[in-house]
């Protein structure tokens, strides 16, 4: 069923009512009046049906008698005259009427009406033609199921009870005010009111009233109240039913600010019956003694006809809010006062099981006087059981929505009715509090709606209001159009047309801005949020640009939203906003004042402290913190002692510490705060603890006394001198440290006088402070054209610039040093040069060491390169050896060639030793100690020496053949015998001379033939002598120190012996030199003996080769190398394949992987590397041995191969019994030819 609003019947309703209930009765006494008369009854009891009836009547009965005739005829008359008078007015009447009938179905049960009769009012208010409507079941008509209010018409046709109310009916759009009654069962008749304006401006100016942020006291003529809006019972005191009929001044107790009598204002516009009053500053005592300052405007209300039927007094309150806790705690003691005196009913319900019910929690007085009952007889009850109507009235479903969605409703005027209550009016509004309970806020308001027939009035005196508010008014609808606005909105926004019915939001330019500046978003308009969200904006403070003053008018905006019933979407908005420019001036006024104390307080460079009697720190900034530690929220409250790490304070304390009352700071705040003498940096000092340690800070401190809140408090600046007093004694230790510094330094005047050095310049250049100071640094001067102490290097320092480097300086004594210095202007606190300061480090002896290690560096180098030498001469000799094997095989025995080709083989054979010699002294193989005679080398470099050496200078050898072996490196003992040659030629290359060498195999023992150093034993002795220039004795001793070199730059290393006498010592050997200057030098090289071993040549035979069917394929980059490794191995029997691509190689493996028995590979490959290529080969099949083959022996070991599965591993060139055994090794032993 429909709403039921507030909207009373009006007169002409009434009246209305009264005369279709005349004519239903006049009716129904011709009816009786007809049985009465005739023995049957044929008449129908609608009025439309009686003529029929009356005439069937008539003519089954004939003529029976004059007397029927006669009276049958006066009848008929009567009844053809009420039938026309209830068409006329049926036809004439403004109200729809509609005349309906039960229908049921089969079995008797009520299903549905049908519509037997409407007039053309009906047309016009529902929209449906009389042709269409009359005679249709009103489920097809309405298109709804059940038919419109069909329980209601049905329990009204039923009873006979007729029925009133008020609805919504959305199909049409509109509120019907609806009387039901029934001439007969099963019959009824409805007549309906379209009151949508009266309801839609009803809605408006109640919402303006009750929005609006200022009070409104309505009075009559003689200034009695009529009524008072929310926000003028709030400010009186007064609740609107106690002010009723009340004189307005006994209510509204306001007199000018100042004291003076008031009364002239409302007295006189109700005595003269016209004029508007305006007065400001007015101060208003309510009804409770609260002080409120207003603003008060006086304006009559006309009728038409220019009479005077009362006034609006309307004020706003102007007073300033406060922001103490004690007005916290008033106002939420007003708040419940409120609550108390409220004279609207509020109750509060907690929901139980899920929303299916409520539980009573709250109940204001209002409420008790509403529902006559005490609050404690409904406390903890269900809402059920207290209100057992609530269901049927709709107000349960509302508070299970709003429990559900913490939206809020209002729940419109309703009609409740139960057994305690009687049928009343209620109007409830409904909330979600925070806590999860509910509220509802409702009235009786039964009184109000028997009061609503002076609507139109009312409103004619609201729309006045409206127009004449100080607060700015608009309704914009949820299109975007701006439905309807006030004076004072357009007098803020200045530029908007006057027909705003026309206007479209959009369709004028409002800049507005928020409080920081930046521009509103058309989404933050208050309005368009509340229309998006469906929530109220509140307090919204905004500056809106007004074009004839150029500047911004500051409002504070509240946008509500409204609904239309049954919907969720707002279909307008209602905005409410005033003037507050000069309030926002004043608070950012006091703000910018505020921000630049902070800014001060905040960024000092000092401690600043407010602290009370007590030494409670009231305020404090953030050096405070940052000394303390702490945050600044975790100062306030603390004593100041504590909060800045006094020790003592943390004892017991401040102030009550046992070194407190000595305690300059605490002294000097106690005498500020109980004399109310300042103190003005008072110097001071404090214990503070930091990071867990007691440190003793310097202050400078400052006090001064102030008043806050009545309250004596001291401000103290505290100024942390600490870092000054460091300084000065920083400054006493630089003093000391330049005195005690290891590098010179001087300090000099602008013009280069020198006015200070310390110890170390006096040390390090032999002058001593007395002799330098006066002078300049030129006295350090060597004579280099380019020294860095002339006037050019010091006028750049003139100009700022810094110079560093090395200088070669002259000491007292005339000695030369180098020295790393630099020179640096010096500038006092405003930036101007005043002195240069001269720092001098010696480096002589760190510029010898550089240059040694650039010689290591180039030695190195040529190492590098003799090594990548050595390795392409191993790719030569490989294809040599390997041919010349196979040559010599093929000659037969007693050939005179043969002996030629073994002559090449053993050349071959010695170059492969030398290339290895080489590459062990490049660093690229590794030392390799084994039994060797060291005549056979001896005898290689005698030859090597004679094609070599000038001819002045000759040489003699006495080599014993019968010399036992040494365990040695043969390289190394190439390198020994050269360096000793290298030394002697270089002896004799101007004169010329004679250099012997000599091996011999002595035993030395424990007499006058042992040699320091040695143990008894087998030694061989190599001695070399020259007859040059000899050895100085002052540097016999320095000749094995590393990088020593008597030659000139260019000519040696400085490593030659200093490298012999590593080589010999690790050896177990000792090394003797003996020289005369002009006579000669004579080395002497002991090497420890071992015994006797064979020393068979790599290309004897001592048994046969040994070969084999296996397939073998192998792979290397080097064309020559590859066919002569394929053709050695094929004398041998096996199967070779072979490729000098690797990537070739490894595609043929993939193809069959079972196809080999071996692979051989060379290590250093384009594409792929030996180590690569076996990593890919192992991937597939991990038993498939490899051997790999290298020149490098760097880049291959044991290891290495050992850790990648790689069985064995022959360094190039190698022979052929060499290869012939690994092969044989690996495959028929299944495993490595590594050692185990």
């Amino acid at each position: 069923m429909g709403k039921r609003f507030d909207m009373p019947l009006s007169d002409h309703e009434d009246h209305l009512r009264n005369r279709l209930k005349d004519l239903a009765f006049q009716v129904e006494s011709l009816r009786d009046e007809a049985d009465y008369s005739f023995s049957q009854g044929y008449f129908e009891s609608k009025a439309g049906g009686i003529l029929n009836a009356c005439r069937e009547l008539i003519h089954s009965m004939g003529m029976r008698n004059a007397k029927l005739d006669e009276d049958r005829i006066q009848f008929q008359q009567s009844l053809a005259e009420s039938e026309q008078g209830f068409k006329q007015l049926y036809s004439m009447m403004s109200e729809g009427v509609c005349l309906h009938e039960i229908v049921r179905d089969d079995q008797g049960r009520p299903v549905d009406y049908r519509i037997l009769d409407v007039n053309k009012s009906y047309e016009k208010i529902i929209g449906i033609p009389q042709k269409q409507a009359v005679g249709q079941l009103a489920t097809r008509l309405y298109q709804t199921d059940p038919p419109p209010y069909f329980e209601l018409y049905l329990e009204v046709s039923q009873t006979g009870k007729p029925a009133y109310f008020e609805a919504y009916w959305p199909p049409i759009e509109k509120y019907l005010k609806v009387s039901v009654f029934s001439p007969s069962r099963d019959r009824f008749a409805a007549i309906f009111t379209d009151t949508t304006d009266e309801n839609v401006m009803e809605e408006y100016l109640s919402t303006t009233l009750n929005s609006i942020g200022e009070g409104v006291i309505e009075t009559d003529r003689d200034g009695r109240i009529v009524r008072m809006n929310p926000v003028a019972e709030a400010m009186t005191g007064w609740k609107n039913e106690e002010a009723m009929q009340r004189d307005v001044e006994e209510v509204f107790n306001g007199i000018p600010v100042g004291g003076e009598i008031h009364g002239s204002l409302i007295q006189k516009i109700l005595r003269d019956k016209k004029g508007t009053g305006f007065s400001d500053n007015r101060l208003l005592i309510s009804r409770s003694g609260r002080k409120y300052v207003v603003e008060q405007r006086v304006v009559p209300i006309n009728r038409q006809d220019g009479s005077m039927v009362g006034i609006f007094v309307i004020f706003r309150d102007k007073t300033e809010k406060y922001h103490s806790d004690e007005n916290l705690r008033l106002s939420r003691a007003m708040y419940r006062e409120l609550f108390k005196a409220i004279p609207m009913g509020v109750a509060v319900y907690e929901a139980e099981d899920n929303g299916e019910n409520f539980i009573i929690r709250e109940f204001n007085p209002a409420a008790e006087k509403i529902e006559s009952i005490q609050k404690e007889q409904v406390i903890g009850r269900r809402v059920t059981e207290v209100f057992p109507g609530v269901r049927r009235f709709g107000l349960f479903d509302v508070f299970q929505r709003v429990w559900r969605t913490e939206r809020p409703e209002i729940f419109p005027v309703s009609l409740y009715q139960d057994s305690r209550h009687g049928s009343t009016w209620r109007e409830n509004h409904v909330y979600s509090l925070p806590s999860g309970e509910i509220v509802a806020v409702y009235q009786n308001v039964t009184e109000r709606v028997k009061a609503m027939e002076d609507l139109k009035e009312r409103e004619e005196k609201f729309r006045f209001l409206f127009e004449n508010m100080a607060q700015g008014v608009f309704y914009r609808g949820a299109g975007g159009v701006l439905i309807d606005a006030n004076r004072s909105a357009l007098r803020i926004f200045g530029d908007i047309p006057d027909d705003v019915q026309r206007i479209r939001t959009e369709g004028f330019q409002l800049k507005i801005i928020h409080e920081d500046g930046t521009e509103f978003s058309p989404d933050e308009y208050p309005s368009n949020v509340a229309l998006k969200t469906g929530k109220a904006t509140k307090n919204i403070t905004a500056g809106i640009y007004h074009p004839e003053i150029n500047d911004f008018v500051w409002v504070s905006i509240n946008a509500i939203p409204q609904f239309k019933s049954g919907e969720e979407k707002p279909f307008q908005i209602f905005v409410t906003f005033h003037d507050i420019t000069d309030i926002k001036k004043a608070e950012m006024a006091v703000r910018e004042h505020q921000v630049e104390l902070d800014a001060i307080y905040q960024n000092s460079q000092s401690i600043m402290m407010l602290t009370d009697g007590e030494a409670n720190i009231y305020k404090i900034n953030q050096v405070a913190a940052e000394l303390s530690g702490r945050q600044v929220s975790e100062m306030i409250g603390m004593r100041g002692g504590d909060a800045l790490n006094c020790p003592y304070a943390a004892e017991a304390g401040c102030g009550r510490g046992r070194f407190c009352p000595e305690c300059t700071m605490y002294k000097t705040m106690k005498d500020c705060l109980n004399t109310g003498r300042n103190h003005f940096l008072v110097e001071a000092e404090m214990p503070v603890t930091v990071n867990g340690k007691e440190v003793v800070l310097n202050y400078l401190f400052t006090t001064t006394r102030l008043t806050i809140k009545n309250k004596p408090m001291v401000l103290s600046n505290i100024v942390d001198i600490t870092h000054i007093k460091q300084a000065e004694a920083e400054l006493r230790r630089l003093g000391e440290a330049v005195a005690q510094a290891s590098d010179g330094i001087a300090i000099t005047q602008l013009d280069g006088e020198i006015i200070y050095v310390n110890p170390a310049f006096e040390q390090m250049t032999g002058y001593p402070a007395k002799a330098v100071i006066g002078e300049t640094p030129r006295i350090l001067e060597n004579g280099d054209p380019t020294d860095v102490f002339s006037r050019d290097r010091f006028n750049s320092l003139l100009h700022g610039k810094r110079w560093s480097g090395r200088m070669v300086n002259r000491k007292k004594d005339g000695v030369l040093f180098t020295a790393e210095c630099s020179l640096s202007p010096v500038r006092n606190k405003n930036g101007h040069i005043v002195n240069f300061v001269l720092m001098m480090r010696d480096i002589t002896s760190e510029v010898k060491l550089e240059e040694r290690l650039s010689q290591a560096q180039k030695m190195e180098a040529l190492g590098t390169l003799a090594g990548g030498i050595a390795h392409d001469f191993n790719n030569i000799l490989f294809p040599l050896m390997g041919y010349a094997e196979m040559l010599r095989e093929d000659i037969p025995e007693g050939d005179p060639l043969k002996s030629n080709v073994e002559e090449i083989l053993s050349s071959a054979f010695r170059a492969r030793d030398l290339v290895q010699q080489i590459l062990t002294f490049s660093r690229h193989s590794k030392s390799e100690r084994k039994p060797l005679r060291v005549q056979t080398i001896l005898k290689e470099i005698l030859k090597l020496l004679r094609s070599s050496i000038p001819k002045t200078i000759s040489i003699h050898h006495d080599v014993d053949e019968d010399c036992a072996l040494v365990m040695a490196d043969p390289t190394q003992i190439h390198q020994i015998i050269m360096n000793l040659a290298t030394n002697a030629f270089h002896a004799m290359e101007e004169d010329g001379g004679q250099f012997n060498l000599s091996l011999k195999q002595l035993r030395l023992g424990f007499g006058n033939d042992s040699v320091d150093g040695l143990l008894p034993g087998d030694y061989l002795c190599l001695k070399a002598v020259d007859n040059g220039i000899g050895i100085p004795k002052e540097i016999q001793e320095k000749v094995f120190d590393p990088y020593f070199s008597t030659k000139p730059e260019g000519k040696g290393t400085g490593m030659g012996l200093a490298m012999v006498q590593g080589i010999v010592r690790s050896y177990g050997g000792e090394i003797r030199l003996f020289s005369e200057p002009g006579a000669g030098t004579e080395i002497c090289i002991y090497l420890p003996t071992i015994e006797r071993a064979d020393n068979r040549s790599e290309f004897e035979e001592d048994k046969p080769v040994l070969g084999g069917r296996e397939k073998i394929l192998i792979i290397d980059d080097e064309e020559p190398v590859i066919e002569m490794e394929k053709m050695m191995l094929e004398r041998l029997g096996y199967q070779v394949t072979s490729s000098t691509f690797s990537w070739e190689a490894f595609e043929v493996f993939k193809k069959d992987p079972n196809q080999f028995d071996l692979i051989i590979t060379d290590m250093t490959m384009p594409d792929f590397t030996g180590f690569q290529l076996s990593s890919e080969i192992k991937k597939i099949r991990p038993d498939m041995p490899v051997i790999l083959c290298t020149g490098y022996s760097e880049q291959v070991d044991e290891e290495k191969c050992k850790a990648l599965g790689i069985e064995g591993y022959v360094m190039k060139p190698f022979g052929k019994r060499q290869m012939a055994e690994t092969i044989r090794r690996i495959l028929d032993h299944g495993g490595s030819s590594f050692s185990q």
